[in-house]
């Protein structure tokens, strides 16, 4: 009876040994989307010569995955953003943008719009001109 345990035990921690070393490893695809090749800095910075940075604080944020992130990306979605970027610790938010397509009541209304469970607020709008000189 011994035996008959012993070796069922070997043949056990055997099978686990060999099942557990043919992992089938998770392949990786790049799918390119229309938001991607949209959103790309690179193209977008070649479309515009003028774009303003504006950075603002948005209060009532609760996490950093959840709100700050989702932010970020509803900001990054919109037409005529180069960049945007929301820092949840310093509750800030700094956005690259055509200033011809974006406007403060645009970035302001996204925001408050997103909140759920709380309400944001945009509060110390501050807006920097740049202006790109093309030789």
């Amino acid at each position: 009876m011994k035996t008959i345990k012993l070796i069922s035990r070997l043949v056990f921690v055997l099978l686990l040994i060999f099942c557990c070393k043919e992992k089938a490893e998770p392949k990786i695809i790049s799918v390119k989307t229309a938001v991607s090749q949209t959103n790309n800095e690179s193209t977008k910075t070649e479309d515009f010569q003028n774009h303003e940075t504006a950075s603002f604080t948005i209060k009532g944020m609760s996490c950093e995955m959840g709100c700050a992130k989702t932010i970020e990306k509803k900001l990054s979605k919109l037409d005529g953003i180069y960049k945007a970027r929301v820092d949840f610790q310093k509750e800030m938010a700094t956005v690259k943008y055509n200033p011809s397509i974006i406007n403060e009541d645009l970035l302001t209304a996204t925001v408050i719009s997103l909140s759920q469970t709380s309400s944001y607020s945009v509060e110390e709008f501050e807006i920097n001109k740049i202006l790109k000189i093309v030789k």
